[in-house]
Parts: structure tokens; C-alpha cells; sequence
């Protein structure tokens, strides 16, 4: 997203490493010798990855890298560098600028391969040859400001693990569950993350969630399709909490002439039509769900909702669904059809939300941001974007205008004084 937050990412990273070990470096530039410098650097990831141990970096210049990565042990791998960056000049890397794309080259095989204590930072994950782009089995990793894009058998799969992903983008994935993310017996977060255009020829366009324990913070969820669940379908024995996240434009296909709706196209929660399980459980807080999300059902399973805006949420009467302070209101984004998710000036949304411990917003700014006579619970808005002020706005009530030249024109005589 922001440059901001990769630099927070650098900082952290790249003064918390073991004193002993080294980095190696990574160019299509470099002539092989020893990938101890930019000038020596290796042409490939894996030769890379061959020559590093526990507690080695890994630094990836900008390039196209057409390989299969299995991640090793303890190794740290970071994309996005120009490749003329000084061994004190990590925070100068910028993936937005500098593309370190991985391709897949073998059929079948996913483009990264997990492994336990791995960080995989700042890259471009695709490939077109029935792969996936991440695989992640019986591990913990880190992974960070990558973008994950185009991969045919899915984004993600992660598997008996512990995972952490920030401020990555996953985009226009294709699976046969669980398009942009399938998640299975795990423990994943996600701050910062995008799900958009990922298509599922079953359940879960954006994610799949089974057996596993998710909580998404400050997340966008938009224009992904599916039979079911078209941004998240939850079908067995888990939990998801989402805050601070937006839901919109997201498509489910199959019909459920049970309840007479389209099964969940925002979150779907159970088997596939006619089945559910009694311990899933999806709870929003300050969160837009601007989609059905259904089924309607009166099964053991819950969805609460705590200052949310959740469109058709009061057309829904049963035990299994709370909520508390939300409301079915348009959200009133900038321009959802351009993917603008911000909230315009009169949005309801603003200061509508209750006190979390988030601090910023998916843009990386600062919440929350106190719109004057707005809001009685918090200054926290709904939705994965905060309002922010406009430096003009003198009176902070979410809008420029005649008021604020007066205010300026007050306090500029008086300075005068």
C-alpha cells in the first residue's frame, strides 16, 4: 500500500536479525561469483537459498525470477530492492517501484514453498501452469507486502500452521475452493490484506476456512466469485473474526431452494447447501458487509455483528444471528464501481464504530480520526478505510467550506494583532 508501511516493515525486520549472520544477494545482474554483493550477486532464488542457513537475509533485486522456491529453514527473503542498495541502506527498498516477480516452472508445484521461522517479503507470486502460488504445511512463516496474483490451483494454502500476512494484496486467483486462500487446521491473521477478483469454482472465492481459527484486520474483500461464499465460506468447525473490514461486490452462483436466497455472497457459513455444522462462528466489529451474507437458517451457527453496517441485517429474525449498535444503511463509498472504498463525508459510517486497539486503517492512516459532531460511541469509523481531515476542514467537521474561511479569516486577523 503505502511506502510508509514498508519502511515500518524494514525497520523491524532488518535491525532484529541474528549479529552472525549474512545476506546474500539476489540480480539477474550479478555474475554469479559469490552473492556476497550486488556485483557478485546469484542469478537465481535457489542458488541463493542453497548457499544460506538459519538466520541469513536474502535480498531480491527487481527482475523476473522463473523458478520453484522451496523456502528454507530460518531464512529471511526480501524483494523489491534496486539491487545498488549498501548493506545499511535496507529501508530504501520499495516494492511498489521495484517488481521482484516470481514465476512458477513446474507444473504442479507451488511458486513458494513454506518453511518454519521463514519471512517472505515484497514479492510478485504468480504462475499459469495448474500451481498455486504459496504453500504453507506444518510451519510458522511470516508474510509481508507481497502481492499474489494469477495462480490457477490458488493463492494460498495453508495447512497445520501459524501464519501472520500483512499488507499483502491477493488478486485474481482461480481454485476449486478457496481461490484466493484455503485454509485448513490453522492459525492465520491478516492486517492490511486485499482479496479482489479471486474465483472459486465451489466455495470460498476470497477465502476457505476450515477447521481453523482466522482474524482479519483492516481487510478489503471485493468482486470475488463462488458457488457459495463468494468473499468467505466457512464451512466446518471454526472461527472468524473480522474488524475493521469491508465486503462488496462479492458474487455467490448457486441458489438454495431451502431458504430462497443466494447463498452468502459476502460470508456463507456451513456445508454446501442443506448441510451445517454446529461450531462455526463469524463475529464483525466495525466492519461493512455491503453484500448478502447469508444463509438465513436456523442452525447452530452465529454471526455477530457489533457496529457493523450489514446490509438486509434486519429482514434476518433468528436466535442464531446478534448485533449490537449496526445498522442497514448505504455506506456511501467515494465510487465502488472505480473501487473507491472510502467513505464520502456523509457517510454513516463515521465515528459509527466502537473502540478497538486498531491504530490505523488499510492505507496505513492514522485511526481514529474524531469527525466533530459526528458519532456517540467512539471516533472509530466502519469499514477497512478511515475518514481522515482535510487540512482545510478548521472546524473538523468532515467538510470544507464557507465555515472554515471564516475560521481561518478569524484567526489570520487575529495573528495580525
Amino acid at each position: 500500500m503505502l511506502r510508509s508501511l514498508f519502511l515500518l516493515t524494514a525497520v523491524f525486520l532488518f535491525t532484529t536479525g541474528i549479529a552472525t549472520a549474512k545476506t546474500l544477494y539476489v540480480s539477474k545482474a550479478g555474475d554469479g561469483s559469490t552473492g556476497a554483493d550486488w556485483t557478485g550477486a546469484y542469478p537465481t532464488i535457489n542458488q541463493a537459498l542453497t548457499a544460506s542457513a538459519s538466520g541469513d537475509q536474502i535480498w531480491v533485486a527487481s527482475g523476473t525470477y522463473n523458478e520453484h522456491v522451496p523456502l528454507v529453514e530460518g531464512v529471511a527473503l526480501y524483494g523489491g530492492f534496486a539491487g545498488t542498495e549498501a548493506t545499511d541502506e535496507a529501508s530504501l527498498r520499495d516494492p511498489l517501484k521495484n517488481h521482484s516477480t516470481i514465476v512458477s516452472t513446474k507444473r504442479s508445484k507451488p511458486v513458494f514453498r513454506g518453511f518454519t521461522n521463514t519471512i517472505l517479503d515484497g514479492f510478485t507470486i504468480t504462475s499459469y501452469n495448474n500451481t498455486g502460488g504459496v504453500s504453507v504445511d506444518e510451519c510458522y512463516m511470516t508474510i509481508a507486502n507481497c502481492v499474489i496474483t494469477q495462480n490457477s490451483a490458488g493463492g494460498i494454502g495453508i495447512r497445520n500452521s501459524t501464519v501472520e500476512l500483512t499488507n499483502c494484496q491477493i488478486l485474481n486467483n482461480q481454485s476449486g475452493g478457496g481461490a484466493g486462500a484455503y485454509i485448513e487446521s490453522s492459525s492465520v491473521s491478516f492486517g492490511r490484506c486485499v482479496f479482489s477478483g479471486n474465483v472459486s469454482s465451489s466455495g470460498g472465492g476470497g477465502l476457505s476456512v476450515l477447521y481453523s481459527k482466522i482474524e482479519m484486520l483492516n481487510c478489503l474483500l471485493t468482486n470475488n466469485e463462488a458457488d457459495y461464499g463468494g468473499g468467505i465460506s466457512v464451512p466446518i468447525e471454526s472461527e472468524v473474526e473480522l474488524i475493521g473490514c469491508t465486503f462488496d461486490g462479492n458474487t455467490s452462483h448457486l441458489w438454495d431452494p431451502q431458504f430462497s436466497l443466494v447463498t452468502g455472497q459476502a460470508i456463507y457459513q456451513g456445508d454446501p447447501p442443506g448441510g451445517f455444522d454446529p461450531h462455526t462462528s463469524v463475529k464483525c466489529t466495525n466492519c461493512i458487509v455491503w453484500d448478502s451474507w447469508g444463509p438465513k437458517n436456523k442452525f447452530s451457527v452465529e454471526y455477530v455483528f457489533n457496529n457493523s453496517d450489514v446490509l438486509g441485517l434486519f429482514y434476518v429474525q433468528n436466535d442464531t444471528i446478534k448485533h449490537t449498535g449496526s445498522f442497514d444503511l448505504d455506506p456511501q463509498f467515494v465510487d465502488p464501481e472505480m473501487g473507491k472504498y472510502r467513505l464520502k463525508s456523509y457517510s454513516p459510517c463515521i465515528d459509527s464504530g466502537t473502540e478497538t486497539t486498531l491504530t490505523d486503517d488499510l492505507d496505513g492512516n492514522p485511526r481514529p480520526v474524531d469527525v466533530a459532531g459526528r458519532g456517540e460511541v467512539s471516533a472509530y469509523d466502519m469499514g477497512c478505510y478511515e475518514f481522515q481531515l482535510k487540512p482545510a476542514d478548521m472546524n473538523s467537521d468532515g467538510m470544507v467550506n464557507g465555515e472554515d474561511l471564516l475560521i481561518f479569516q478569524e484567526e489570520w486577523m487575529r495573528e495580525r494583532e
